[in-house]
C-alpha cells in the first residue's frame, strides 16, 4: 500500500514539473537565440562585436548594441 502511494505521488510531482515546465515555455511566447560562434570579415567589410538586441514596432527600428 505504501510503495504504490509513493508511486503515485512520485508521478504526480513528475506531471507537475512537466506541465510547469510547458507553461514556462507557452509564456515565454519561445524565445529564440542564435549563437554565432564564428565570422569571416573581409576586407572592407563590417562587423558587431558584443550583445545585439533587435526590437521595435511596425515602420519603426531599433538597434541596441551593448559590447
Amino acid at each position: 500500500m505504501k510503495e504504490s502511494q509513493e508511486r503515485a505521488l512520485n508521478r504526480l510531482a513528475r506531471a507537475y514539473v512537466a506541465q510547469v515546465e510547458a507553461l514556462k515555455r507557452y509564456r515565454s511566447k519561445g524565445e529564440q537565440r542564435v549563437i554565432v560562434e564564428r565570422v569571416n570579415v573581409e576586407k572592407g567589410g563590417q562587423a558587431i562585436v558584443g550583445n545585439v538586441a533587435h526590437g521595435g514596432g511596425v515602420g519603426e527600428e531599433k538597434l541596441s548594441i551593448t559590447p
